[in-house]
C-alpha cells in the first residue's frame, strides 16, 4: 500500500512509538487493532477470529482438537 509506518500510525489514530512497539512485539490492544486493520483494508481476516464453531456433539469438540494438535 505504500504507506510508512508513520502514515499507518497517524491513519490508525495511534502515536508512531506505539505502532513500532506492536510491530516488534505484536503487543497491540484490540482499541488500536482494528484501525489498523481498517486502514491495511484487513476487517474481513478479523471475521475468522471471532467466528464461532458451533458442535452437535462432545464427540466433534474432541475430534476436533485431536485435528488442531496434529
Amino acid at each position: 500500500m505504500g504507506l510508512t509506518q508513520r502514515d499507518l500510525a497517524l491513519q490508525s489514530g495511534m502515536s508512531l512509538s506505539s505502532y513500532r512497539r506492536f510491530e516488534q512485539t505484536g503487543d497491540i490492544s484490540m482499541d488500536s487493532f482494528v484501525p489498523v486493520c481498517i486502514v491495511l483494508d484487513s476487517v474481513d481476516e478479523l471475521k475468522s477470529v471471532f467466528l464461532r464453531k458451533h458442535y452437535s456433539s462432545i464427540q466433534e469438540v474432541i475430534e476436533d482438537e485431536k485435528r488442531r494438535k496434529r
